[in-house]
């Protein structure tokens, strides 16, 4: 989920469910991960007008994922929109709400650590520890950042006891921890060796200063020293494109990404364009009026024709919805004012999660299929039988109207089996034509408007990664403003929704319902 669309979650979850559901979800949002003891707790003490029907309405919300084993998890977008709203809902208090909801995290687990009733399975120790370090991150984050330096440094020197063992550590306190992005940085380099993934590790710990970095008394080792330590090869800084019309504002960006970034600052669009056309961007940061006949988003468009997987920041002196908006329906990646009063902590933030969208699609796979994700091993070639099977192309058109269809849209990988072991493309491309990249995007968007109508192709994405030395094509689907109907493969043609984890066909009937409350 992207911010934007984090954004407009968020907003319509308030509207249909109410005042008293948004208010739960607020204070959901502080912990990293969700029981529904620890939500009905949240409640009754710190949002007693809500109701038990608040609390499902917050583990049913569409940004509010069931990680499996009892356990919930907000998208991070949506986690991080509604922090920034909590304390400000509730100016009244001594302090920061917070800090009271974080000193209650922290009760919390230690109660459950000394209960003999609390089952102390690895998933539940691990969710406990990480409720800890987030409940000491919102209290004391100072504390909390040389705590975390304190635990990599010694888990670094082999011990084990110490080490920072639950996945996404970083990602979990990048809220409260937001002012030390180069310790979040580098412990999720360290998150990523420790994982073995040690291309993610290279691109993560190549963006920091090569020099001891201190936090809090603790002295940790240079991220090159690392990477030796990893035997990784070094690979090149991220270039990314910087346009804006004020000299004085691209200035600012080089002081803020300069030492991380390779860039390529201009003020003029046509400049933009034709660095474009000879080097390849990993981001694109725009400034949304650049002049009084070329906007961010117009400039967007013609750069997306050169390079069409390019991801963009709009940025804006001016705070405007409707620009935020537009910058969502041409895909730009994010949208920030450059007014915000932490810019340049915000905008390496928002940076480091652009280029880390394509790494991320590992985490992605490793959540599972879902009410949004969906893994095909194959557009057309079928595996067990070893040949072309075109009804396989069949299955890929009804899980994409079926996304269509759905409040959410979704996202379908081409190239993942059901197990989540990714199985690449290149059968696929033996039975194309032209047996590549491009000759598969080529057939696969030919399908899919031919079946489902060429007037959504605006709401279809398709890009490729590499994963494991194996291609896989995502494709990302957002909701349709009108039914999308498609062949069932017996000549018919049916309405297909999602149903859980999998598409499902309705009936007349079901059909005509599900479009009076879809589309109302």
């Amino acid at each position: 989920m992207r911010p934007l669309e984090a954004y407009e979650t968020v907003m319509r979850f308030a509207a249909e469910r109410g005042e008293p559901a948004l208010r739960l979800a607020l204070h959901a949002a502080v912990p990293q991960g969700l029981r529904p003891h620890l939500l009905h707790l949240l409640r009754l003490n710190f949002v007693p007008e809500a109701s038990w029907v608040d609390e499902s309405d917050v583990l049913l919300a569409p940004f509010c994922d069931d990680v499996g084993n009892g356990f919930y998890q907000l998208d991070p977008d949506a986690r991080r929109l509604l922090l920034d709203q909590l304390d400000p809902t509730f100016p009244e208090e001594h302090g920061k709400r917070s800090w009271r909801v974080a000193d209650f995290l922290a009760t919390y687990v230690e109660s459950c650590r000394l209960s003999p009733k609390e089952e102390q399975d690895r998933l539940t120790q691990d969710f406990l520890a990480i409720e800890a370090w987030v409940a000491l991150a919102f209290r004391d984050p100072d504390h909390a950042a040389a705590q975390l330096a304190a635990a990599l440094e010694r888990g670094l020197q082999g011990e084990i006891a110490t080490r920072v063992q639950f996945r996404g550590l970083s990602a979990a306190l990048s809220v409260p921890l937001a002012t030390y992005p180069t310790l979040l940085t580098y412990a999720a380099g360290v998150e990523a060796l420790e994982d073995g993934r040690s291309a993610d590790a290279v691109n993560l710990l190549e963006r920091l200063p090569d020099k001891e970095i201190h936090i809090g008394g603790v002295a940790l080792r240079s991220p090159r020293s690392l990477l030796n330590i990893a035997k990784t090869i070094n690979i090149p800084r991220a270039k990314i494109l910087i346009v804006d019309n004020s000299h004085e504002w691209l200035l600012t960006v080089q002081r803020i990404l300069g030492e991380k970034y390779e860039l390529e600052l201009t003020t003029e669009p046509a400049e933009a364009v034709s660095l474009m056309k000879s080097t390849f961007f990993m981001l694109a940061i725009l400034d949304q009026r650049i002049s009084v006949d070329v906007s961010g988003i117009d400039l967007l468009g013609q750069l997306r024709a050169i390079q069409y997987d390019l991801r963009a920041i709009i940025l804006t002196g001016y705070a405007d919805l409707d620009d935020a908006v537009k910058s969502m329906k041409v895909g730009a990646y994010d949208y920030i004012s450059k007014g915000r009063h932490n810019l340049a902590s915000e905008l390496l933030i928002r940076v480091e999660r652009a280029l880390a969208e394509a790494s991320n699609l590992a985490a992605l796979i490793e959540k599972g299929e879902n009410a949004g994700l969906e893994f095909k091993s194959s557009l057309r070639w079928d595996l067990r039988q070893n040949k072309v099977n075109k009804d396989l192309e069949g299955v890929i058109i009804r899980t994409v109207a079926a996304f269509f269809n759905s409040e959410m849209g979704g996202v379908l990988l081409i190239g993942v089996d059901d197990s989540g072991k990714v199985v690449g493309l290149q059968h696929d491309y033996k039975a194309l034509k032209k047996q590549d990249r491009d000759g598969f995007q080529n057939h696969l968007i030919s399908l899919l408007l031919s079946a489902c109508g060429k007037d959504v192709s605006p709401l279809i994405r398709v890009d490729f990664h590499e994963l494991d030395g194996n291609d896989v094509c995502r494709v990302s689907v957002k909701p349709a403003p009108r039914p999308v109907f498609s062949p069932d493969g017996n000549g018919g043609e049916y309405l297909f929704i999602r149903a859980g984890n999998s598409t499902r066909q309705l009936n007349p009937r079901e059909t005509v319902e599900y479009c009076k409350m879809r589309w109302k």
